[in-house]
């Protein structure tokens, strides 16, 4: 089975979405969900440093 991992952030304005599929990875939350993290930890960080420029 492929590993399947979605989720959004922004609770009350969602600003992104993430969708990871790992082919053949098994259960998705256990080895998808480390890539949705990562992708999300940088996208928080460009959008922080993004703000801060334009602030």
């Amino acid at each position: 089975p492929h590993a399947w991992f979605v989720a959004f952030a922004g609770v009350e304005n969602p600003e992104i979405v993430v969708t990871v599929l790992v082919e053949n990875g098994g259960e998705g939350s256990r080895i998808a969900g480390p890539i949705a993290r990562e992708i999300f930890d940088y996208w928080f960080k460009v959008s922080n440093e993004f703000s801060n420029i334009t602030e």
